[in-house]
């Protein structure tokens, strides 16, 4: 199968950029996964990223290369056109499964659309065929759309793989179907 990761990376944040060797490793691992097209801020930089660190992070690192394609994110100039032609479904990767990870998928601590609401703007397709997984942190809500977003949000999810126990927590009185699983990171740094 072909799918799609959005993340926070390629925006030259280290903490992120080992994530994202983790969640890799755990897709490609844990699914069928052909060709996994991952949304980056600055496509060069993720290239260089993988060439310098892929040996270091990952065992059998050709394996996991062969499978990643990196898509840029919206072009500065022509930002909105770029998120209208994704919520229209107007891309090559509309229908394919979708995973959303990182360190905090969702949290209220961020301004909105950046809290997870435009997954549910973006997305909705995925949303509504329950053709996605969350994978990272989901901070406890604390406004009223986070806990609307929550309802909406979490329980379609296919999966919801969980990087600590509040979070797990948290997502079960969701979807019991939320399951614990250590941070990302920690399964590429130890070897």
């Amino acid at each position: 199968m072909d799918a799609y990761l959005r993340g926070y990376y390629g925006y030259k944040n280290f903490g992120d950029e080992m994530l994202f060797f983790g969640v890799i490793k755990h897709i490609i691992e844990s699914y069928h996964i052909d060709k996994l097209y991952v949304e980056v801020e600055d496509e060069n930089w993720m290239h260089q990223r993988m060439t310098k660190n892929a040996e270091f992070c990952l065992e059998n690192a050709r394996f996991y290369t062969a499978k990643i394609y990196f898509v840029e994110n919206a072009p500065q100039k022509r930002k909105w056109m770029h998120y209208i032609k994704i919520a229209l479904g107007k891309t090559p990767y509309k229908k394919m499964y979708k995973f959303f990870g990182g360190g905090e998928v969702l949290t209220d601590e961020r301004k909105s659309p950046h809290d997870g609401r435009n997954i549910l703007l973006l997305f909705g397709l995925n949303i509504r065929k329950r053709a996605f997984t969350l994978l990272g942190g989901i901070a406890p809500p604390r406004k009223v759309r986070t806990h609307f977003l929550y309802r909406l949000l979490l329980p379609r999810a296919t999966s919801l793989i969980l990087r600590d126990s509040a979070s797990c927590e948290l997502v079960q009185k969701y979807n019991p179907k939320a399951t614990l699983h250590e941070d990302f990171a920690l399964s590429i740094i130890r070897k």
